[in-house]
């Protein structure tokens, strides 16, 4: 687990806040600042999971991928490399992964940059 966060529960995730130990607060935590030690040790990539508990989507995604989302904003609309495992909500068959949205929403993390996919 790197991240989970309950928004009913836990509120707005504070701004610019990559670790947090859910001590204080049992409804976020987080290790994204230290995203970069959970690549692969057979190739580098990240392999991600995504799930949404209570929200009617009974499904999780599950997909690999090459970027790190939080050091680097993605040029064009897909991620550089990236492979779904179990991707069922890609209705046009083009899963964006995660990225940076670059500081630029109210969001740290994206599903895509151009859209709302999924965000963090």
């Amino acid at each position: 687990l790197i991240f989970s966060h309950d928004m009913e529960l836990g509120g707005v995730w504070p701004p610019g806040l990559y670790d947090y130990d859910n001590e204080t607060d049992p409804y976020k935590f987080s290790l994204l600042g230290e995203l970069h030690k959970f690549r692969r040790p057979s190739d580098g990539h990240f392999e991600f999971k995504a799930c949404w508990p209570g929200s009617g989507f009974e499904s999780c995604t599950h997909w690999i991928q090459r970027l790190d989302p939080l050091n680097g904003v993605n040029s064009g609309k897909s991620n550089m490399w990236i492979k779904c495992i179990d991707c069922p909500y890609d209705d046009d068959e083009v899963f964006p992964g995660l990225q940076s949205n670059g500081g630029t929403s109210e969001t740290m993390l994206d599903g895509d940059v151009d859209g709302w996919w999924f965000a963090t």
